[in-house]
């Protein structure tokens, strides 16, 4: 829960940095997990729902095509077996707006 809220407080800070920092949070969440075992400690489907919502708010170049891969990332966990990253609408959502914000030619 503790990781959760400060990916929630980077999405919402408008920091120019805070996508990228957004994913290393949820990489130590991961690499704390992996070390620990603790359930507490997992990446859940809020934790990367948070880290899309963070890239699909960012104005750096490359936002749509690492939120969309960071989605098939969590599609992938999920078809592996992980139940605890299922994408859902609010994240397929963030991965539509960061392309509806993207300067890509034939984005939206």
């Amino acid at each position: 829960v503790g990781f959760n809220m400060v990916l929630d407080a980077l999405s919402k800070s408008g920091d120019k940095d805070a996508p990228k920092r957004a994913e290393e949070c949820l990489q130590q969440l991961q690499d704390f997990y992996e070390l620990d075992g603790d359930a507490n400690l997992k990446p859940d489907t809020i934790s990367y729902t948070s880290v899309l919502s963070v890239w699909a708010t960012s104005s750096l170049p490359d936002a749509a095509r690492r939120a969309e891969s960071i989605l098939e990332h969590m599609q992938h966990l999920y078809e592996d077996g992980n139940e605890e990253v299922r994408p859902n609408v609010i994240s397929f959502s963030a991965v539509i707006n960061a392309w509806s914000q993207s300067r890509e030619p034939y984005a939206a």
